[in-house]
């Protein structure tokens, strides 16, 4: 019997993150799956190390690319029907993968069904919605998000957003219509993503119960992150849309205090 379902995940010198990250989805994720290791930067031992894994396939990249490069890679040699995206730093709860699948099967009209990040403690943005404008002549796009604690304040168990985490489950059909541009280096693949989706009219679900653990922290090999400069992906953008983006990509507003707690928590991980 085929599997339903493809895990993605994109990695790129943290090796130590991507086997935690795997290690997650061994122990807590029950729909039958198969991995797809995405690599940016080829690591010949990590291709061994995970060369005899019956349930991982690892796959180094030509060159050294951006997320969105990586996650493309990963779409064009798609074979089952289902999609999931983690990064590397992901960790998987008990029950989140299933309560994506089981969103998708019981709202036949959703095209990607979106999960909620803890980062040590604290919830990123649950969504976010784009808002088209002008600034004097000039024709602008910035985000308003949902957070976490808003949606839980009405009791929403989902919402429809237009923008959502990188932690997606979408149906295959999906990228039949959108693909990530793999012109972009680490910053803005995401928001194009879904401005592709909005254009086309995707059905984007936010999942409240959906939890994934978000542990970043520092790589041990240059990536695309540090050689990228994020005003070049910005114009890129700009470009494409016709749109200036405005505001603030990510949606993360910490004060001082918890910034440097952040990253204390960061380094002690």
């Amino acid at each position: 019997m085929a599997v339903p379902l493809t895990i993605g995940i994109i990695t790129a010198g943290r090796p130590g993150c991507l086997e935690r990250c795997i290690g997650s989805v061994r122990t807590h994720v029950t729909t039958p799956h198969h991995m797809v290791v995405l690599d940016s930067l080829a690591n010949p031992e990590l291709e061994a190390t995970w060369a005899a894994a019956e349930d991982v396939t690892y796959r180094a990249a030509p060159r050294p690319v951006g997320p969105s490069a990586a996650r493309r890679l990963i779409a064009e040699a798609l074979e089952t029907p289902r999609l999931l995206y983690l990064d590397d730093d992901i960790e998987v709860r008990p029950g989140t993968v299933e309560a994506l699948m089981t969103y998708l099967d019981t709202h036949d009209g959703v095209d990607i069904a979106t999960g909620v990040w803890n980062e040590y403690d604290q919830y990123r943005m649950m969504g976010q919605f784009f808002v088209e404008g002008e600034q004097g002549e000039t024709p602008i796009v910035t985000k308003k998000f949902l957070t976490v604690e808003a949606a839980d304040a009405v009791g929403l168990s989902s919402a429809r957003v237009d923008g959502g985490l990188a932690t997606m489950l979408l149906r295959a059909e999906v990228l039949e219509a959108v693909q990530f541009d793999p012109r972009y280096d680490f910053y803005y693949e995401l928001y194009d993503f879904f401005m592709q989706c909005k254009r086309a009219g995707m059905n984007v679900q936010a999942v409240r119960k959906a939890v994934f653990d978000h542990k970043p922290v520092a790589y041990l090999d240059e990536t695309e992150r540090q050689r990228s400069d994020t005003e070049v992906d910005k114009e890129r953008f700009a470009e494409k849309w016709g749109l200036q983006p405005i505001g603030s990509v990510g949606g993360v507003q910490r004060t001082l205090w918890e910034r440097v707690l952040h990253k204390v928590r960061r380094f002690w991980s």
